[in-house]
């Protein structure tokens, strides 16, 4: 199958749509305690906090458990190194979330280093895994993927 632009938008549009909402935390959190955040680092983590309670760490789980799944009936996964780095791009930002919301007092430079790390996972998904993906499967199998994105 030859990828389409249209194949990707209509498959992972739900999740690209939230990409851009995590970019721009991202880019809040690149900027906590700096001259150019408009916000305190307790509203940023406050943002934080409604981002991965609302939605955040479900995105996560539909990647892994509904993408990937999907992904792995029609190549070996176990060959593709930038599905290892995703996952473990994932382990290590959950990590971070949580040693943010959890600690008593924001921590800025963790902030800042998530910024970071978010912006480069959003960027890897959307410019090389979600391609691949559309590169490898089926239009059926992942027009069946974009409902149950939708649906979830």
């Amino acid at each position: 199958m030859t990828p389409n632009i249209n194949n990707r938008k209509i498959t992972f549009e739900p999740l690209s749509q939230e990409h851009k909402e995590a970019l721009q935390l991202a880019m809040q959190l690149r900027r906590a305690g700096t001259e150019q955040s408009k916000e305190s680092a307790e509203e940023i983590r406050e943002q934080l906090s409604d981002f991965w309670e609302n939605g955040g760490l479900a995105h996560f789980r539909e990647e892994e458990e509904l993408i990937l799944s999907a992904y792995a009936r029609y190549q070996d996964v176990d060959e593709i190194p930038e599905v290892s780095t995703m996952l473990l791009q994932h382990v290590k930002l959950r990590s971070l979330i949580q040693q943010i919301l959890e600690a008593p007092d924001a921590n800025i430079e963790k902030m800042r280093l998530l910024g970071k790390m978010l912006g480069r996972h959003i960027r890897l998904e959307e410019r090389v895994i979600f391609p691949m993906i559309v590169k490898s499967m089926p239009i059926e199998a992942l027009s069946q993927l974009g409902m149950k994105l939708r649906s979830g």
